[in-house]
């Protein structure tokens, strides 16, 4: 992943060329389920090509820092980012909608007249 992302300029030109191609190809696909997912509503992302952006930087840099000596297991992490790109294209909650069962409406006992 380093050498893919920092070093491009050191690879063979066929190497290059086959990497170039495999990131054209996943950049697209990813910008096609974005966009699709705003096409239904069910993402909202502002700039399309910018969250492609950035979520791309989120899967390649983790190679700049990321050792398995660190505090976090490969899958933990992959959760902690999924859950980082899922709130980065979700809608925010809407404000004051209830989710889960209904509650209970309070009992009011004192609506004799008088």
């Amino acid at each position: 992943a380093r050498v893919a992302q920092y070093e491009l300029r050191s690879l063979p030109p066929d190497r290059l060329a086959e990497i170039r191609f495999l990131r054209r190809q996943v950049s697209a696909l990813l910008e096609s389920d974005i966009e699709a997912g705003v096409a239904t509503g069910a993402f909202l992302p502002p700039e399309t090509h910018e969250t492609v952006r950035a979520i791309l930087s989120l899967c390649i840099d983790i190679a700049r820092w990321y050792s398995p000596r660190g505090p976090r297991s490969p899958t933990e992490l992959g959760e902690i980012y999924a859950d980082l790109v899922v709130r980065m294209i979700t809608p925010p909650p809407t404000p004051g909608l209830v989710t889960g069962p209904s509650p209970t409406p309070p009992v009011v006992d004192n609506l004799a007249p008088g």
